[in-house]
């Protein structure tokens, strides 16, 4: 889970973090007491496909075929998907990011 939690660090590093991760395996992920909502990952596998495009039609279309869940405030949720579509990173961030994914 430390894998997990470094990596949503690096992408959400300018976030406010007012959310939690659920991943596929049961653990939480909390970056304060009081989350605005929990994003539910339900397999690695669409954990991965979309950390590594950033594309809200992928975290759209795994939500809509249940790999996903959100509970809590739905609209903090969409703001999410806005920020991580709109993320600047550099070419450096982005390959740790990825050669973080592939060790998962």
């Amino acid at each position: 889970m430390e894998k997990v939690k470094t990596l949503l660090d690096k992408i959400f590093k300018n976030h406010p973090k007012n959310f939690s991760v659920k991943i596929w395996d049961g653990r939480v992920i909390s970056w304060n007491n009081n989350p605005k909502f929990m994003l539910i990952f339900k397999n690695k596998r669409i954990f991965k496909k979309i950390m590594a495009s950033a594309d809200l039609y992928i975290a759209g279309e795994a939500f809509i075929e249940n790999n996903i869940d959100i509970e809590g405030d739905v609209f903090a949720a969409v703001r999410l998907g806005d920020y991580l579509s709109q993320i600047k990173l550099t070419m450096f961030e982005k390959m740790g990011i990825l050669l973080k994914l592939l060790t998962l």
